[in-house]
């Protein structure tokens, strides 16, 4: 058991990971992103986090509750276009 685990429980926090984290479950969305990236040219890569993602918050819950991750693939590539610009003109 971990401090932070420790200091969990004695508040009366339960904090639970769910089957679907288990590795064999990534297997075939690794498969289907890593096509989609490649056909893609990489621009798929911010759909695949994002889909990662929302699999593995779904996965956690505290107390009961499941976490949700609520974010797109267009907010990350968007924020990727943003960066780009900003470094480009900066040069």
């Amino acid at each position: 058991m971990s401090i932070s685990e420790d200091a969990a429980s004695t508040r009366g926090e339960r904090l639970v990971f769910g089957e679907n984290l288990a590795p064999g479950k990534f297997v075939g969305l690794s498969f289907k992103n890593g096509l989609l990236n490649i056909v893609t040219l990489t621009l798929y890569r911010f759909w695949a986090k994002t889909e990662v993602r929302r699999r593995i918050w779904s996965g956690v819950s505290l107390n009961g509750e499941a976490f949700e991750y609520t974010g797109r693939g267009k907010e990350l590539f968007l924020g990727f276009l943003l960066a780009l610009v900003l470094v480009v003109l900066r040069c």
